[in-house]
């Protein structure tokens, strides 16, 4: 009998209108050739998620249905409790796996030999390449890998587009952390790459992500500030034991999560409060020791010119100007 190739875990909350979309594209991509698993966890009220689930599953035995307790990171656990794959890969249930990625994606599955599997993604009409050409670390080399991503973490630390080797995940007894509800998924992938003996870096799109106006990253939260805290609270302490070039890439790994809180928790869509208020939250947010500390330390050398401008912005306490380019940010958020 053949062995499970990859389980696809799926995290469903509220995923009555899109779930069967997100099933649908990765059933076309993998196609009927190999052996796979989709394996959804519902974790939120009933709202028909379930139903729609169960009818699928009358009629495609790949796909098996649990339950957890909410949060996307105890869904998340979950569905990898129930995983026997030789990969896991992580599909949001508003999103999709990219028209014609699957040969591709089958072909780095059956032949790669690194513990994880980074692949571009299309947000919206813009296309996020991870690399223009097939790159492979090991050994030595993982530490820049690690400190790459750290450095611009929205374009590699998510958990999706990536492909997880299962056993190096069990063994190394990694696990999404139930308390964090903002950058959970960069905490599971820092972890894992802790473990990491190899990695591939591959320049195919695999994943379209939607943007979902209302979902929990996008929609306004006053308290969406300090879950980014606790965020960044819990990879500092990660941070112990770790070499001085990985904590230097990991001030900018917080300061990359400072300027997405600001855009997306106080600047954003939502938030009525006059521009004065915004602002003081930039000033007393930057004043937090798990910022604070990033701030003095971050080299404004490294990182793009975006991130050293508002780099240089913070460290001279210039928060009217940062106002503005949050204010500019959100502005082109929502035009695209």
């Amino acid at each position: 009998m053949d062995a499970m190739l990859i389980s696809v875990v799926i995290p469903a909350y509220h995923a009555k209108k899109t779930i069967k979309k997100t099933i649908s594209s990765i059933c076309r991509e993998l196609g009927s050739d190999i052996l796979y698993e989709v394996i959804v966890v519902e974790n939120g009220p009933e709202d028909g998620t379930r139903q729609v689930i169960e009818a699928l599953a009358g009629h495609m035995p790949y796909i098996r249905l649990y339950h957890s307790v909410q949060g996307v990171s105890n869904a998340r656990n979950e569905g990898m409790m129930h995983a026997s794959g030789k990969w896991l890969m992580f599909v949001d249930a508003d999103d999709e796996l990219h028209p014609g990625s699957g040969k591709r994606l089958i072909e780095v599955m059956q032949t790669s030999e690194a513990d994880v599997c980074l692949f571009g993604h299309q947000s919206g009409e813009k296309l996020r390449p991870v690399c223009s050409e097939s790159e492979f670390y090991t050994g030595s080399e993982i530490e820049a890998v690690r400190i790459r991503m750290l450095e611009a973490p929205t374009r590699y630390m998510q958990v999706w587009a990536k492909l997880f080797r299962r056993q190096q995940v069990v063994a190394a007894g990694v696990l999404f952390e139930p308390e964090l509800s903002m950058a959970e998924d960069s905490d599971f992938t820092f972890q894992y790459t802790a473990f990491c003996r190899s990695a591939a870096f591959y320049p195919d799109i695999v994943y379209d992500y939607h943007i979902n106006p209302v979902s929990v990253m996008h929609a306004f939260d006053a308290q969406k500030v300090e879950a980014y805290i606790r965020a960044m609270t819990v990879m500092t302490e990660r941070m112990s034991g770790e070499s001085e070039a990985i904590q230097c890439a990991c001030d900018q790994y917080i300061l990359a999560h400072f300027h997405i809180a600001m855009v997306n928790g106080v600047f954003c869509t939502g938030n009525d409060v006059f521009c004065g208020e915004k602002v003081r939250r930039i000033r007393d947010t930057a004043g937090h020791p798990v910022f604070k500390k990033a701030i003095r330390r971050v080299s404004l050398k490294s990182g793009g010119w975006i991130s050293r401008v508002t780099g240089l912005l913070l460290k001279g306490h210039l928060y009217g100007l940062l106002g503005v380019v949050y204010t500019l940010r959100v502005w082109q958020k929502r035009k695209r």
